[in-house]
C-alpha cells in the first residue's frame, strides 16, 4: 500500500529533513506531556512492536492492511482522528518536533523523523485524501505489490541524482511515482500519491517550495 510509498518518500529525504529542520517552536513541559499521552496511545491502538522502530512499526500497519482491508483502513483514520482531537489539549505544532519525538519514546533521529512525517501524511490520507482513498482502496493496496521494481526504480534514480540537485531529483521522483499509480490506478490517485509524496517533503523543509510541482493540477 502507500505505506511503502511513504517509508521510502521518508528516507529518501532523509539527509535533506536532517539539515533543514524546522524550527524551534516553545513548547511548554505540560504541553509536551500532553502530545506524548497522545501518541502514546495511539501506538499502543497497533500494539507496538519490539523495538520500536519506524520499520518494524510500519510493517505492523501494513499487517493490519493486509489482514482486514478497508476495515483495518477505517479503523486506522478513527484512531488518527481521536488522535488529532487529544493533541488539541496539547499543542502540536509547537510540540512534534523530531528532538521531542526522539525524546518521547527513545527512538533514532531517522526514525523520528519518519514516525513525525507519518503523523502528517496519515492526516490527509484520513482527510482530504480519503475520498480518493475509500474510492480507489483495492487498486493502492496492489501497486507496490505488482509495481514493485518500478517504484524501487525511481528510488534508485533519485538516489543516483541528489547530489546534483536534490529538489530536482525529488521533483522527478515524485512524476515517476505518481505515473505508476496513475497507470494502475487512474489519475485521482495520481494526485493522492503526489500530494503524499509532497507532504512528506515539506513538513521537514521548505527549501524545495518553488520547484515542486502543485498536485491540485494533477488530478
Amino acid at each position: 500500500m502507500l505505506r511503502y510509498v511513504i517509508a521510502i518518500a521518508i528516507f529518501a529525504l532523509g539527509v535533506s529533513a536532517q539539515q533543514t529542520r524546522p524550527p524551534p517552536h516553545n513548547c511548554t513541559a505540560a504541553e509536551s506531556a500532553q502530545e506524548k499521552q497522545c501518541f502514546q496511545q495511539y501506538y499502543n491502538n497497533f500494539g507496538p512492536p519490539n523495538p520500536f522502530t519506524f520499520m518494524n512499526w510500519a510493517l505492523a500497519y501494513q499487517g493490519r492492511i493486509n489482514a482486514t482491508g478497508r476495515n483495518a483502513f477505517d479503523q486506522n483514520c478513527l484512531w488518527q482522528h481521536n488522535l488529532d482531537d487529544c493533541s488539541r489539549g496539547g499543542n502540536t505544532r509547537r510540540c512534534l518536533t523530531n528532538d521531542n519525538f526522539a525524546q518521547w519514546f527513545g527512538v533514532s533521529g531517522n526514525d523520528s523523523i519518519s514516525f513525525r512525517t507519518e503523523f502528517y501524511i496519515t492526516q490527509y490520507e484520513c482527510g482530504p485524501g480519503k475520498r480518493v482513498m475509500d474510492q480507489n482502496f483495492d487498486c493502492i493496496n496492489k501497486v507496490w505489490l505488482y509495481e514493485n521494481n518500478d517504484l524501487n526504480s525511481c528510488y534508485n534514480t533519485f538516489l543516483k541524482n541528489q547530489g546534483q540537485n536534490f529538489c530536482k531529483a525529488y521533483n522527478q521522483y515524485i512524476y515517476c511515482v505518481d505515473n505508476i499509480y496513475n497507470i494502475m490506478c487512474g489519475p485521482a490517485v495520481r494526485g493522492l500519491v503526489c500530494q503524499i509524496e509532497e507532504i512528506g517533503l515539506e513538513v521537514n523543509t521548505h527549501q524545495c517550495d518553488r520547484v515542486l510541482q502543485h498536485c491540485n493540477n494533477r488530478n
